[in-house]
């Protein structure tokens, strides 16, 4: 799938392709472009049958790592306003609005490079998934401000049967 030259061999845990999580019909992989420096991972989906990307996630938020949780959360859209909740077993998304300009505000006037730093680690309680993520107010570089966005876990389940 991917290789380095023998020069290079010190990158391999660095740079390219590595597994991740394997589900029913397909298989997460990071696909490391730079090998550090605080730079987010992008993600893509591979089909087990025919080696071929499904999917391309760029950089994403969250993956469930629980076998009965096969979802990935991340930003679809170039403007940061959108907030995918994809579903890996019968590929179905879900888009969430961030209110517009918010985060792409953020990444410009703060030190937070990327706004997947941003997010914290989701947290579930009774099927309800709480994505909590922090902002700048104004422009004030000292003056953060903290959203939810709420996923009803058990609303998506039966929206996709």
């Amino acid at each position: 799938m991917y290789s380095l030259d023998k020069e290079l061999i010190e990158l391999t845990g660095r740079l390219g392709y590595q597994f991740v999580k394997e589900y029913k019909t397909t298989l997460l992989f990071e696909n490391r472009q730079a090998s550090g420096g605080g730079f987010p991972i992008n993600f893509e989906l591979i089909d087990k049958d025919n080696g071929k990307v499904a999917e391309e996630f760029g950089t994403i938020i969250y993956y469930s790592d629980k076998d009965s949780d096969n979802y990935v959360l991340y930003l679809s859209s170039d403007s940061l306003d959108t907030l995918t909740f994809y579903n890996i077993d019968n590929r179905t998304e879900f888009n969430y609005s961030i209110p517009s300009g918010r985060l792409m505000k953020t990444v410009r006037e703060s030190s937070k490079m990327f706004a997947e730093f941003l997010f914290e680690e989701p947290k579930e309680e009774n099927n309800i998934l709480t994505l909590t993520y922090k902002y700048l107010v104004n422009s004030d570089p000292e003056k953060w401000d903290t959203d939810i966005i709420i996923i009803d876990l058990q609303k998506i389940n039966k929206r996709r049967q």
